[in-house]
């Protein structure tokens, strides 16, 4: 690269000295003559930087004089250091007032060679960048390269001490060398970003702010001129913003989500997921018609896969990858394109049993049924179901998915789904689902349950009907459901009794079904109103009034002897 001579003449700096008293302020560079400042500079720690080359060597402290006046003048920082500092002003140790000169300044941000530049351009105007010595086979490369560091640098120690015709200056050489050096390309943007954020200069108007806008500018336009490999080595930079990143991603495609994934810059591709537009991004394909969830297959990282796949909200099952650990991922996220893609181009088994540790919430022998049922996602279950999906099979707890069923609409697709759906399938602890649903309060689920069939009065382990489990949990208008759902019962056994004889036979084996008693006790003789006295503070005088005002008996002992006494508000005594 041809030698070029930065000074003052070139426009930077701007002054009404005569040239003798210019000459006499450069003569005062690297001069003890009339010094009233030592900046020192610790021995450099190579080990630690990036830029070796810009230690020049140097192994040992060294220090220069200054003048206070002159870098107070040319330098915003300096100004404020000196006005704000105590070394400023006198010692009154001895009882007058008395300068401590030469003042001393430690100099722990920026490198020997980088501030004998800038202190040079303060007092000279002008710069003597240290030379490169090429390499034989990239001349021009790495010289720009070094180059490149070194102004980059520069620029740096301009913005942090406050030397804006410096920082200009700086700007318009790394512009120049910007095309040979696009590997620094993030360390610029980074130093654009910061500065922006610290800075008083308004982007469009002052010198400095445009020189920025600019220097932005053209890194912005070089990046989207990229190839995509070189592209994506350069996004994995950890020291650019997120904001930053995804302005990148977002001008240079718009499908951000497909690049950022194939690119693998999980930083990226979180921040795209973490908000109200994750199902909407999810969906949307590149130009080539690939989808974010087979971008993350195609890139088999496992990470990115499962992020794609659900929410960060969601656990992660912590398994190796697996189709069928990524199948129960797609169903607990509700996703039913990622379950399509999963079934159709990676043959996901919809029956496959997890094979997840007991201890996850994917695990205990579930099914992906299991699942979304779980989760309460209506469509992956009927796009399961849709799939020979088995309703009835039983995880290692004996549950079903419509023991799982966390809502009205999931049961009601079980529950509809031709017949096949066993509403009366116990667990390992005797609970068919309507148990489930009684314990959770759930009277949409209850009421449907009971309507397609499901046995009032099976008890389980501890003899326990759905109505003692809805009782000891306080849910009144669970037991109010049914109450009046065993009431219809009756009634309609009384008209099958009065039928014709000749379907006697038939309905007598649709309705052989013990009879539904308000004090039937369980294992413990425990009835529905003694386990509702236990039931949660708030909700326990509810309870009893609802069973109390339907006839149930409060002189009825458990086992144990125990008879209900209750005082209600409006002082009537049992």
């Amino acid at each position: 690269m041809k030698d070029r001579t930065w000074s003052s003449e070139n426009g930077h700096v701007h002054t009404v000295l005569g040239e003798p008293e210019q000459d006499q302020i450069r003569q005062l560079f690297m001069n003890n003559h009339l010094s009233d400042v030592v900046l020192h500079f610790p021995a450099p720690d190579n080990s630690r930087s990036s830029h070796h080359e810009l230690y020049d060597g140097a192994s040992t402290s060294t220090s220069l004089p200054a003048h206070r006046l002159l870098l107070s003048l040319r330098s915003g920082a300096f100004r404020t250091a000196f006005r704000e500092s105590s070394t400023s002003y006198t010692s009154t140790v001895l009882g007058d007032k008395r300068l401590r000169l030469p003042l001393k300044m430690v100099i722990q941000d920026t490198p020997y060679v980088i501030f004998k530049e800038l202190l040079r351009y303060i007092y000279t105007g002008t710069l003597q960048p240290p030379p490169v010595t090429p390499t034989a086979n990239h001349e021009g490369v790495d010289t720009s390269k070094s180059l490149c560091t070194f102004w980059l640098e520069l620029v740096k120690a301009a913005t942090r001490y406050d030397v804006p015709a410096l920082l200009v200056l700086c700007i318009e050489e790394i512009e120049t060398l910007l095309v040979h050096c696009q590997n620094q390309i993030m360390d610029i943007i980074y130093f654009v970003d910061s500065a922006s954020k610290t800075s008083q200069s308004t982007p469009t108007t002052d010198a400095v702010g445009l020189a920025k806008h600019r220097l932005m500018a053209l890194c912005m336009s070089t990046i989207m001129a990229m190839p995509d490999a070189q592209m994506q080595a350069l996004m994995q930079a950890n020291q650019c913003s997120t904001d930053r990143l995804l302005q990148i991603y977002r001008d240079r495609t718009n499908v951000p989500l497909v690049l950022a994934v194939q690119h693998q810059n999980f930083r990226v591709v979180d921040a795209l997921l973490d908000g109200p537009s994750r199902e909407e991004a999810l969906r949307l394909p590149d130009d080539q018609g690939v989808l974010p969830f087979v971008a993350a297959l195609n890139s088999a990282n496992d990470a990115i896969i499962r992020r794609v796949l659900v929410p960060a909200s969601l656990s992660w099952v912590t398994l190796t990858s697996s189709v069928s650990v990524w199948f129960l991922l797609a169903c607990a996220s509700g996703n039913v394109l990622h379950c399509q893609i999963l079934a159709d181009m990676h043959h996901a088994d919809v029956n496959e049993i997890s094979v997840v540790e007991s201890s996850d919430e994917f695990g205990k022998g579930q099914t992906p049924l299991h699942i979304a049922s779980r989760f309460g996602h209506v469509s992956i279950v009927q796009y399961l179901l849709s799939l020979h999906a088995v309703p009835n099979f039983q995880d290692e707890e004996g549950n079903t998915p419509l023991h799982y069923a966390s809502n009205e609409l999931i049961a009601e697709v079980f529950l509809a789904h031709n017949g096949k759906c066993n509403p009366n399938i116990p667990n390992n602890r005797g609970q068919v689902p309507l148990h489930l649903a009684a314990m959770r309060g759930d009277i949409g689920v209850v009421s449907l349950l009971v309507h397609h069939g499901a046995d009032i009065t099976a008890v389980d382990e501890e003899g326990q009907t759905a109505f003692h489990v809805a009782a000891a949990n306080g849910y009144a208008s669970v037991v109010l459901v049914l109450l009046k759902m065993s009431e219809d019962r009756a009634m309609e056994s009384k008209d099958i009794a009065a039928a014709d004889d000749t379907s006697e036979p038939q309905r007598e084996l649709d309705t052989d079904q013990p009879a539904f008693s308000i004090d039937a006790d369980d294992y413990k003789s425990n009835t529905a109103l003694h386990l509702a006295a236990m039931a949660p503070q708030g909700r326990v005088d509810k309870i009893l009034q609802v069973l109390l005002e339907n006839g149930a008996d409060p002189n009825r002992p458990n086992w144990f002897g125990t008879v209900l006494l209750v005082q209600f508000r409006n002082d009537i005594y049992i």
